[in-house]
């Protein structure tokens, strides 16, 4: 299946981020900042399938040139909070090769960017080691002011606005439906750039985690961003679940039939036979649980244990040597980063204070590695001796002993509900025969009720053939109502 993602963002000094650092990360290329002096060299980034530039026909032959386009653009920004350059993000379909991807990229670029006046800057990636091997994806970056044979001119406001964005999302959807049916026939996957509220899809959709919570995810560490995905798929699959009983209700009302007297005395007895096989098992399941409820007698107390027991648990244990991974690794690169400080010191262009706060914040993580390491390996001595030991041992028969708990009165539920069950369809059964015998001698009463075809469960079942039962005992005469309720009773005497 295809997928459609359009984001956009705003690259701006006032977030600390420079127009030549991005462009450098994106290309996986090094990009010397004229203005600060500072070299950014990202060559060993991997990922990077196609860079290129695309600028107007009138634009100057530096446009095309990655590292001066940048620095002039940093040039012509005077402002501390200026905004250099916008990004524009775009899923590309897994389902076309390089070839096709690049010329799809190209022509969206040529008629949508260039041809308002921007310069675009195209970075193509593959997906990331270790994610989704469908995840191909472009950056593009877009100055943000007019270009002249002179250079840059005044800013165009009108290209952040969001008429201007919204018809960029819906260009985009149908310019890659065109190329998937042109590479792929008429059968191609779609895409659409309309929300699941749009459709009118009652869906929940998931927000894209970036690189950051990617890698924490991967290494354990839950995130902010992965919890709402996951709750969003709690929430999807409960709404298809939802959709599939609904489906089930439809067709059982849908599909009904007449039915006779027999007929419904047949099947309540049918009902009753199930339920009663039903009852058995509930009994058996409500022995089995009652033995395991007698295995483990009662649970281990002592003040002793309770003042040992940690505040966290095993699977917080784990958590925590998760987070303990991702805090070394931060320190790792910290440490690397710390060995080119000589350089940067020697640069009279870069403030000292930020490589000072640095290294600062590298000790200051290095503190806490040493404790977090030391908290780990107490709770693990304490989870290895035998006062931990213990712990352990009751916490794991508790829960088994609460969970045999449940297992008992969901059975105890199950028989109670069997028991009514089975005595409703007993009884429908009676009243059913005598209706039936009732018909016979009686060619102008009703014939039978209307049942659905296909029952959603026993329990509705049964109601439907109690509200038939019922209604059509209340359009009888009174006599053969009388009569009806004499019939019934010499029934219940003889199955008592």
């Amino acid at each position: 299946m295809a997928d459609y993602r359009f984001a956009a963002q705003v690259i701006s000094r006032s977030q600390g981020r420079s127009a030549t650092a991005a462009a450098a990360y994106r290309s996986g290329g090094i990009i010397a900042d004229t203005r600060t002096g500072e070299v950014h060299d990202y060559t060993r980034k991997g990922g990077v399938e196609w860079t290129g530039i695309a600028a107007p026909e009138n634009a100057p032959v530096w446009a095309k040139d990655r590292e001066k386009l940048w620095n002039m653009v940093e040039q012509a920004e005077k402002r501390r909070d200026a905004q250099l350059a916008r990004e524009i993000q775009l899923s590309l379909p897994h389902e076309l090769n390089f070839q096709e991807r690049r010329a799809l990229v190209c022509v969206f670029v040529e008629q949508e960017f260039v041809a308002r006046g921007m310069v675009a800057d195209i970075a193509m990636h593959q997906p990331d080691r270790g994610g989704d091997a469908r995840n191909f994806h472009v950056h593009i970056m877009l100055t943000t002011r007019q270009i002249g044979p002179e250079g840059f001119g005044k800013k165009n406001r009108d290209w952040n606005s969001r008429e201007e964005l919204f018809a960029m999302r819906e260009s985009w959807a149908a310019m890659q439906n065109a190329h998937l049916r042109d590479h792929l026939g008429a059968k191609a996957p779609q895409v659409t750039h309309q929300s699941y509220a749009e459709r009118g899809i009652e869906k929940v959709a998931t927000v894209h985690l970036g690189p950051i919570a990617t890698g924490m995810e991967r290494q354990g560490i839950q995130t902010m961003l992965g919890d709402h995905n996951r709750d969003a798929e709690r929430r999807n699959q409960s709404i298809r679940q939802s959709r599939q009983r609904m489906a089930e209700i439809e067709r059982s009302i849908e599909g009904r039939t007449e039915r006779s007297f027999g007929f419904v005395a047949m099947e309540a007895r049918i009902e009753a036979r199930k339920l009663i096989a039903e009852k058995r098992n509930a009994e058996l399941a409500l022995e089995a649980a009652l033995k395991r409820k007698a295995e483990f007698g009662r649970p281990p107390g002592g003040r002793e244990l309770e003042a040992k027991v940690l505040t966290e648990s095993k699977s917080e244990v784990r958590n925590f040597k998760a987070q303990l991974r991702a805090k070394e690794k931060q320190g790792r690169e910290l440490r690397k980063s710390a060995k080119n400080l000589s350089r940067w010191v020697t640069n009279p262009a870069r403030m000292i204070w930020l490589k000072i706060a640095e290294l600062h914040a590298r000790d200051r993580l290095e503190t806490a590695l040493r404790q977090a390491e030391l908290r780990v390996r107490v709770r693990e001595q304490w989870l290895q001796s035998t006062a931990g030991k213990s712990w352990v041992a009751g916490e794991t028969k508790t829960t088994e002993r609460r969970a045999a708990r449940l297992d008992e009165r969901r059975a105890r539920r199950h028989i109670r509900s069997a028991e009514r069950k089975i005595s409703q369809a007993q009884t429908l059964g009676l009243h059913a025969d005598a209706l039936a015998g009732m018909t016979r001698m009686n060619p102008a009463m009703p014939s039978g009720i209307t049942l659905p075809e296909n029952p959603i469960s026993a329990r509705k079942y049964l109601a439907e053939m109690s509200a038939g039962l019922q209604a059509t005992v209340k359009s009888l005469a009174p006599d053969l109502q009388a009569k009806l309720t004499a019939q019934l009773s010499r029934g219940r005497g003889r199955a008592d």
